[in-house]
């Protein structure tokens, strides 16, 4: 059965330390305890940690950036998206975020395919974005402002 619980930081490094579908050489013990200062949750399946995610805010009461990490193996697990994107909507509607965004790795097709199970859609390519050259796919979603 999947759920969400509180993120702590440790999930983020077990997760690490067991193996996730994206490379985060960049991710160390101090960058965790960074994203822990903002929403997020952990994605737990018959008790163990499959997914980590939440949202950075860049400009508060308007625009965020969405962060995820993905378990090597999620794709054995059955994961409850529709209970991760009501979560994602009722931090938005918390933070009065009009604007989150996710500039994914072209090339990581099952990050690509978790945003959009929350409802992301690509707004634009961003050429050379990442480090090693790769591109991203600017994922958006957009809320009109109450």
């Amino acid at each position: 059965m999947f759920k969400l619980i509180d993120f702590e930081p440790e999930h983020a490094l077990e997760l690490m330390a067991a193996g996730i579908k994206e490379e985060t050489a960049d991710l160390d013990a101090e960058r965790v305890e960074l994203l822990a200062k903002f929403p997020a949750m952990t994605g737990i399946c018959d008790d163990t940690i499959v997914c980590c995610g939440g949202m950075i805010i860049l400009y508060p009461e308007y625009r965020a950036e969405s962060w995820t990490m993905l378990s090597s193996e999620i794709q054995k697990f059955r994961v409850d998206y529709k209970m991760i994107k009501k979560q994602v909507h009722t931090w938005m509607t918390q933070n009065k975020i009009v604007r989150l965004e996710a500039p994914l790795r072209a090339d990581f097709m099952p990050g690509i395919t978790f945003a959009e199970h929350q409802g992301f859609k690509i707004e634009a390519i961003l050429e050379k974005y990442h480090p090693d050259g790769c591109d991203a796919m600017l994922h958006t979603i957009i809320k009109e402002r109450a």
